[in-house]
């Protein structure tokens, strides 16, 4: 299925940066692609994004033994964004869990798959469940923009094709058409996700890019970056815990529901503890050398203290690099300098995200 839908992705043009973890770098034009991110109507292959499967009598319990948030508030026309953790609190991966017809699918980053899939399979013990299969037999695709609902309204109500009232209003929110899946998720724009076997997602492609235009991966994590979303990587994984990822102000994080794997710490953080570090945005002048995971330095603070580190990073139009780091915070909200190891003279801003910081 995987190898039907690259050859499909290279006829239209992609050019990979990743082949291993699948990553479209652009379809010709990186610099007009970051443009037309941020106010037109872009379609983009997000397959460098996994699924893994998991069903049977138990899946509902036994997810909500091992995820961040309360797993029964999630069905067929609400998603939900979790995180799964070690049991020392620290982040592997945030996942984005949708229900099927046969259970529940988990989306994550394809570098990760391997790992969570283990980890999940380790913890089944008596429990009816499947064993845990990554699911190669679906594609997902990203669609954002000002005329992105009015586009899929067409796929969903087909009758009256000048409307969006089907497609989803809120965050989070999902629905299907036939054996399409599609979610709204954060951003400025109406941005979604849409699940689908690689037949109607070829199908789809086809009839989204007559109005849309394909964008590489890097545009659509600048959305991602620009809403506050982290995406958690080889780099990053087990390196903070879900508050630092501000995954509380995402709605990823239930303090009412039962035990999971980190609980107890992640509970005491919130109703015990004083966070001294959270997720900022940061804008780097163009130009910058930066990697996933790289530590940051201050001038105010010691020169062998690291005060925080990348978690992702994107190019934005206007030249500079946008990027989300896990900052000290006495760092950030005292408006100290920041900048990449060995790199002094390229300082970066740092901005609190939209929904800001109350603790």
């Amino acid at each position: 299925m995987r190898a039907e839908w690259r050859a499909f992705l290279l006829d239209a043009g992609a050019e990979f940066s990743d082949d291993a973890n699948w990553r479209i770098d652009h379809y010709g034009n990186p610099s007009r692609e970051c443009q037309l991110v941020l106010n037109g109507t872009a379609l983009c292959d997000l397959n460098h994004y996994g699924i893994i499967q998991v069903s049977g009598t138990d899946a509902a319990t036994f997810l909500q033994g091992q995820l961040s948030n309360d797993i029964t508030l999630v069905d067929y026309a609400n998603s939900q964004l979790s995180a799964y953790c070690t049991p020392k609190g620290r982040v592997l991966t945030l996942l984005r869990i949708v229900k099927s017809k046969d259970g529940y699918l988990l989306l994550l980053p394809q570098a990760l798959l391997p790992m969570v899939q283990k980890r999940l399979q380790m913890y089944i013990m008596m429990s009816k469940v499947e064993p845990i299969q990554i699911d190669n037999d679906f594609v997902i695709i990203g669609v954002s923009g000002p005329d992105a609902s009015k586009e899929l309204a067409k796929w969903v109500n087909p009758v009256v094709a000048d409307t969006s009232s089907d497609i989803p209003d809120n965050i989070n929110q999902s629905c299907s058409a036939d054996d399409m899946t599609i979610i709204r998720i954060h951003s400025d724009n109406p941005r979604f996700l849409i699940i689908a076997p690689v037949t109607r997602a070829k199908t789809l492609w086809s009839d989204l890019n007559i109005n849309a235009a394909p964008v590489g991966s890097m545009p659509w994590m600048l959305l991602d970056i620009l809403a506050g979303i982290p995406e958690i990587s080889i780099e990053t994984t087990e390196t903070q815990v879900p508050q630092m990822l501000n995954l509380d102000r995402i709605n990823a994080i239930s303090f009412k529901k039962g035990c999971y794997p980190g609980q107890e710490i992640v509970a005491r953080m919130h109703y015990l503890g004083k966070l001294k570090k959270r997720m900022y945005q940061l804008h780097f002048p163009a130009g910058v050398s930066i990697e996933t995971g790289a530590e940051l330095l201050s001038p105010d603070a010691r020169a062998d203290e690291a005060v925080g580190n990348i978690i992702s990073y994107a190019q934005h139009p206007e030249g500079h690099i946008y990027a989300l780091a896990v900052l000290q915070r006495k760092i950030a909200d005292n408006h100290c300098r920041v900048h990449l190891t060995g790199d002094e003279t390229n300082v970066a801003e740092c901005h609190i995200p939209a929904y800001g910081f109350e603790d």
